[in-house]
């Protein structure tokens, strides 16, 4: 209407000035369940050194909710052992403190004492089909993600996103009853209503209700 000038320009700015409403609909990815989890690592702890990366960097997501640009991006002087401690620089370059527990340690140690500190920028890094460690090279964040596919792929038939990894970290926190602005704190959330998406306790208890109610 107001481009061929049947509307006058107030009327169009009044309705550009209308905010869009945001929407949120539930995810139909489960969050994946601990056993699940342990066969992805048992799966990845039969294949070498590879196996031994591709674990540490799937405990990197589920123990520390990275990002998977993160997990690309994590340099070996990030990596506080003694601290059990990671320094990420995220989304808008924010910088936050993330601790890990003693089984994702023992999983960052392992590939560790195999890479070593000798060379490359980067915690995680490509690997040649000879075994040989490409220290020289960046990998990418699609790497990341096709790597965390394909292991839980064959380990437990169904796919698994890094994201979906941080969902299981969230929600390991919340289930714990940690306070939601640390769980906020700990993803590198600015916005703790990003945060509250992961909480589904209420919600859940509350829809769960409703079966117990007869309806005829």
């Amino acid at each position: 209407a107001y481009l061929p000038g049947q509307m006058p320009q107030s009327n169009y700015a009044a309705i550009m000035s209308i905010r869009s409403i945001r929407g949120r609909r539930t995810s139909a990815r489960p969050v994946p369940e601990k056993d699940e989890i342990l066969n992805i690592m048992a799966c990845c702890e039969t294949d070498g050194i590879i196996g031994t990366r591709d674990a540490a960097m799937i405990s990197a997501a589920l123990g520390c909710g990275l990002r998977r640009t993160e997990i690309a991006d994590l340099r070996c002087r990030e990596i506080d052992f003694e601290q059990c401690c990671l320094r990420i620089v995220g989304k808008g370059n924010k910088e936050r403190l993330v601790f890990f527990c003693d089984i994702v340690a023992e999983k960052l140690e392992a590939w560790n004492r195999i890479r070593g500190l000798a060379g490359g920028t980067y915690f995680f890094v490509p690997i040649h089909k000879t075994g040989r460690i490409l220290f020289e090279r960046h990998m990418s964040d699609e790497t990341v993600y096709q790597i965390i596919r394909r292991r839980s792929l064959a380990a437990i038939q169904h796919p698994v996103a890094p994201h979906d990894c941080r969902r299981f970290f969230a929600s390991q926190l919340l289930d714990e009853s940690v306070d939601i602005n640390t769980v906020r704190l700990a993803m590198g959330h600015s916005d703790i209503r990003t945060t509250q998406i992961y909480d589904k306790r209420d919600e859940t208890e509350r829809l769960k209700r409703l079966s117990a109610i007869s309806m005829l």
